[in-house]
């Protein structure tokens, strides 16, 4: 009998690919020069410890490596992420502050602001 390989490792990676996706999309749409010129908010909606924070912190961490400048890793949990997507919502639109969030109500909302903000 074959045993299963853990799929965390497949998670890790589709959760790289997904935010490493999402920075560069953001990156080839800014037409102001060179970005990050100082360092990077990023705001983690969940509690420090967890999957979502240590994927928060590697992902900052080759970020960093990228881009040359330092992102620092905010955690601002609670509400289920409500707390955290709302200081990311209610964030100066520089680009200095970015974040995670895996909820659909979540996803939802930063489509509505999408759409608003056009």
């Amino acid at each position: 009998m074959r045993r299963r390989a853990s799929g965390s490792g497949l998670y890790h990676r589709r959760a790289l690919f997904i935010i490493g996706g999402a920075f560069l999309g953001s990156m080839s749409s800014r037409a102001e020069g060179k970005w990050p010129t100082r360092p990077v908010r990023y705001i983690n909606p969940f509690s420090p410890g967890g999957p979502a924070d240590t994927l928060s912190r590697i992902a900052c961490q080759h970020l960093g490596e990228m881009t040359g400048q330092q992102f620092v890793v905010e955690n601002k949990s609670g509400m289920g992420g409500n707390i955290g997507t709302d200081a990311i919502a209610k964030s100066s639109p520089d680009g200095y502050t970015i974040g995670l969030n895996a909820t659909l109500s979540s996803l939802n909302l930063l489509g509505n602001l999408l759409q608003s903000s056009r």
